[in-house]
């Protein structure tokens, strides 16, 4: 087990399972959801455990209620694959009657066919995690709080532990994601390479069971990246995007016909 890294959102968990029956987090995949769940969970169940041909999920699905049973606060992990555990979360809220009964976890929301009946409102409270920032990864010192930003404080110089634009350039291509710290920048970098790769070529037709073409969504994404902070509109995006889509076809010909060739 690695050490635990503190993290911004856990003053507001602590507070919400102390006033909510049911605390949801959702937020990207491996961001920490999990982890941060376990730290305050009694009790666990997962909708993806492999175990005995994913028995948790199957008894989840046939008897909801089966999958509520627990000390508590019971964490459900991926609970999204199984919609009508929403609704029995909020039912066993409203006969218990008592604050920190659930933690839902979840990468993305179910389609919306399968939505839940019960909105949750006044028994769930959501919480919105991302990946680790530069204070909780330990890159910058925190001395220039954001609250004193946005309170409109003035500062006569720079100040923190970022060294130039190329540690600002880093930090931005290792990511944010907790299983990278204090791996090198190289292999931060193939990790989100990775994960990247791994939504536009799956993930991201799971969300609403429309297939999509892995190269057109990587050339959006480069899109949209080169086009950040800028004042670039849709057409921009959207002729930028056309031509990584034309590029990319043709390095993939002409690597096909060398192959032939070969």
């Amino acid at each position: 087990m690695r050490e635990y890294i503190p993290r911004v959102v856990d003053s507001g968990l602590e507070e919400d399972l102390s006033l909510f029956g049911t605390l949801v987090l959702r937020g990207p995949k491996w961001c920490g959801k999990i982890t941060i769940g376990r730290r305050y969970a009694k009790s666990e169940i997962s909708m993806t455990d492999p175990a005995g041909d994913f028995a948790g999920r199957l008894m989840a699905t046939a008897d909801p209620a089966t999958a509520m049973e627990g000390p508590t606060p019971r964490l459900i992990d991926e609970w999204q694959e199984v919609p009508k555990l929403w609704d029995a979360a909020r039912f066993e809220c409203d006969r218990r009657g008592d604050p920190g009964q659930f933690i839902l976890t979840g990468s993305s929301t179910p389609h919306d066919a399968a939505q839940p009946m019960h909105s949750g409102v006044g028994r769930f409270s959501v919480l919105r995690m991302d990946t680790m920032t530069l204070f909780e990864s330990g890159r910058s010192t925190g001395e220039i709080p954001l609250s004193r930003l946005l309170s409109g404080d003035t500062f006569t110089r720079a100040q923190g532990s970022m060294s130039g634009l190329p540690s600002v350039a880093e930090a931005v291509c290792r990511g944010g994601w907790p299983r990278s710290v204090g791996l090198s920048t190289k292999a931060a970098m193939r990790i989100a390479a990775e994960y990247v790769q791994t939504v536009a070529d799956s993930d991201i037709s799971r969300l609403d069971g429309v297939r999509r073409s892995p190269d057109k969504v990587n050339a959006l994404l480069a899109s949209l990246a080169r086009n950040e902070s800028t004042l670039a509109g849709r057409e921009t995006a959207r002729r930028k995007m056309c031509r990584s889509c034309l590029w990319g076809s043709r390095l993939r010909n002409r690597r096909r016909n060398s192959g032939r060739t070969a």
